[in-house]
């Protein structure tokens, strides 16, 4: 049987043979994304099989790389943007409501809510940039 994962390194490294280590920072970020989505067809009464949590897990991942590279931060799994970036997914599945029931077919609907979230992941990123941006003066004004 072929080892899916590589050696134990430190986080910031990643293995010469493309096994994931699992201590990376890269695999905290894919883990977590298949986590969630394990999460959000659980909390939503769908079904766990692997094809579900596969077809929902990559949703969420390209959400998340594509706000991540128009942010201007490449699209690597190990990065800190990468990690913010996931908690605003988290924020944006918890307010972007997805019924499949609500478009003529199923597909439509995901695009319409992978679009939906990001909109919303990527107004988060900007956001916080901006907040981060603003005097103590700017800050005050009302």
């Amino acid at each position: 049987m072929t080892q899916l994962f590589g050696p134990e390194m430190k986080p910031w490294e990643t293995s010469n043979d493309g096994r994931l280590a699992p201590s990376s920072y890269a695999a905290t970020a894919v883990f977590g994304l298949t986590e969630l989505a394990v999460e959000t067809l659980h909390q939503r009464g769908e079904d766990l099989s692997p094809l579900r949590v596969g077809r929902l897990v990559k949703i969420l991942a390209r959400v998340t790389i594509r706000v991540q590279v128009e942010l201007g931060s490449g699209g690597g799994w190990e990065s800190s943007l990468n990690a913010r970036l996931r908690g605003a997914l988290r924020t944006a599945l918890l307010v972007t409501n997805y019924d499949p029931t609500d478009q003529d077919t199923e597909q439509a609907s995901l695009d319409d809510w992978e679009e939906a979230l990001y909109v919303l992941v990527t107004s988060i990123g900007k956001t916080a940039a901006w907040l981060y941006s603003l005097t103590p003066t700017q800050l005050e004004a009302k």
